[in-house]
């Protein structure tokens, strides 16, 4: 079934508030859930870091290689995709609840459970709001319009998440803050969900069938396909690079800082310079193509978070230039990866899959907070880091800062070479010459033209 004549919005302001605003709560649960529910377990409920790894690993694992399958029904499923997203608002709001009010003795389980939940409610959102966007329409600078809004709201979403616990321990005290969260967390979810669904709701391409029987195995073989699997490996090397100091961030500010009190405003600086810089990565992918304002957003953040390797405690105004230097580079990482893969799919034709394809980006980037959440905490527990005891030996300030600060600048370079060789051998074979339905006919976009 063609896609060219169902019912769209088009790509204007207000239908792109409607559909990106969603964005704003599921930043609210992403940042909770990967950053702050491990040190709220392992400080106010004496969980051990060892524990909280090897539970982590497992259960990123499962999220990560359900995305797949979440993708793939909802392709095959296409028809009920708006209640399959109704039900998952519900699940979500629920499910950040039970994450943060733990029940007393079973606390790992608790936490197992409720990130189980959580974070498949999470996934099921996240697959099906890009693929949407990827959806929308097939001209190569909007594509990267509407990722752009939507990763905008995300910032936004977790600039506030950042900033809001901070100010809740005002409210009350400081365990109490992340519980009182997670409920203006589940309000935020439901208000922001029914906005989004007056968008869906005028969408009849949402739930178009697809036009052949949606098969797994024809999935797999698209994303493993050469040019999208050079893409993906591009993306989780990225991805990996930007997970390890997601992952460390508390531990390094608390206790290498030693400046906990500055962690709102850290966060704060470093989600805001994202946001600022979005309308100049949009700016620059159109006038000089996508790949290379991605790369460019690579060798930036290095540039700029390799000074971290520097720092001592109480280096507080040093490190936010550093937070707002890698800032600006955030922005580009978040919103050109999605545009690209869509391009990618209109490119190979592969449009009743595009659910499927993007909750492999989804997986990679789950993976890839797998990996850095075992290795960094492994790394800095074995150094002999321990959040019970002040710290610290020397050995643990080298290891938490070698993790944190050093490997990820290491891991973006490969990832901005292997970049430059994906794109040297398929890169311009999407962007040299693309026939879209709308009113642009070719598109010379990989380079510096567009038509």
């Amino acid at each position: 079934m063609s896609t060219a004549h169902q019912q769209r919005d088009a790509v204007t302001a207000v239908p792109l508030l409607r559909y990106g605003l969603i964005a704003l709560p599921l930043a609210f649960a992403g940042l909770p859930l990967y950053m702050h529910a491990p040190a709220f377990y392992a400080q106010y409920y004496g969980v051990s870091l060892a524990a909280l790894a090897v539970a982590l690993l497992f259960l990123r694992v499962i999220d990560a290689f359900q995305d797949p399958v979440i993708g793939w029904l909802g392709d095959r499923y296409a028809a009920h995709r708006p209640a399959v997203i109704a039900a998952a608002l519900v699940v979500l709001s629920g499910g950040m609840l039970m994450l943060f009010h733990p029940y007393p003795g079973f606390e790992i389980l608790w936490f197992c459970a409720a990130m189980i939940i959580t974070a498949t409610a999470f996934s099921v959102l996240v697959v099906h709001v890009n693929a949407l966007g990827g959806l929308w329409t097939a001209d190569p600078y909007e594509k990267t319009k509407i990722t752009t809004v939507r990763e905008g709201f995300i910032l936004a979403g977790i600039l506030l998440a950042a900033v809001l616990p901070v100010l809740l321990e005002n409210v009350t005290d400081a365990q109490n803050a992340l519980p009182l969260f997670a409920v203006l967390t589940a309000v935020l979810t439901m208000l922001c969900g029914i906005v989004f669904w007056t968008w869906l709701s005028r969408q009849d391409f949402a739930t178009a069938p697809p036009r052949e029987k949606m098969r797994l195995s024809a999935l797999w073989r698209i994303v493993m396909a050469e040019r999208i699997r050079g893409f993906f490996l591009v993306y989780f090397i990225s991805a990996l690079a930007s997970a390890f100091p997601l992952v460390l961030f508390l531990f390094f500010v608390s206790d290498y800082l030693e400046a906990q009190e500055w962690t709102g405003a850290f966060l704060a600086v470093y989600f805001l310079s994202g946001i600022v810089a979005m309308p100049f990565w949009l700016y620059l992918s159109r006038r000089s193509g996508k790949i290379f304002a991605w790369g460019a957003a690579m060798l930036l953040a290095v540039a700029a978070f390799i000074w971290v390797a520097t720092l001592q405690a109480g280096d507080t105004l040093c490190f936010a230039a550093v937070c707002f230097a890698s800032g600006l580079a955030l922005g580009a990482g978040m919103s050109l990866p999605p545009s690209i893969l869509s391009d990618i799919i209109d490119a190979e034709n592969n449009r009743d899959y595009a659910t499927g394809q993007f909750s492999a980006l989804a997986f990679l980037s789950k993976l890839a907070l797998a990996v850095a959440g075992a290795a960094g905490l492994f790394g800095i527990e074995s150094a002999g880091y321990d959040v019970s005891r002040s710290f610290q030996n020397s050995d643990a300030a080298r290891a938490l800062l070698v993790y944190y600060g050093i490997i990820p600048c290491g891991i973006q370079l490969v990832a901005l070479g292997v970049l430059a060789l994906w794109y040297k051998k398929h890169g311009k074979g999407i962007y040299a010459t693309q026939n879209f339905d709308g009113n642009k006919n070719t598109h010379h976009y990989g380079g510096s033209h567009v038509s």
